[in-house]
């Protein structure tokens, strides 16, 4: 999981602690589950997500995409990416508008 979300998995799992332990000594429990388990849910929650993160960033499924990974492994290689779609001076000569 990016770095960058772990504090909101931090703060969704504390608050739900906050709030099932303020209803408990209220004499009201509607989350029947102890804090170790909200834990291991949120982390099994966060490794779904990582790994969902981890399958879209790292394969390359929209069209868009394969095109870039294309044109990046020809630039890494030597390679004109480009080279395909230029034209040259010799197939594209002006015509003459008298003929």
């Amino acid at each position: 999981m990016p770095a960058k979300y772990q504090p909101y998995f931090y703060v969704v799992g504390e608050a739900l602690i906050l709030i099932n332990w303020v209803l408990t000594e209220r004499g009201i429990n509607p989350i029947t589950i102890s804090d170790s388990e909200i834990w291991a849910s949120l982390s099994y929650v966060a490794a779904l997500i990582a790994f969902g993160f981890a399958v879209w960033k790292n394969h390359n499924f929209t069209e868009a995409a394969q095109i870039a990974q294309h044109t990046l492994n020809q630039i890494k290689g030597g390679a004109d990416p480009f080279a395909d779609t230029r034209e040259t001076e010799d197939e594209h000569e002006l015509e003459d508008p008298e003929d």
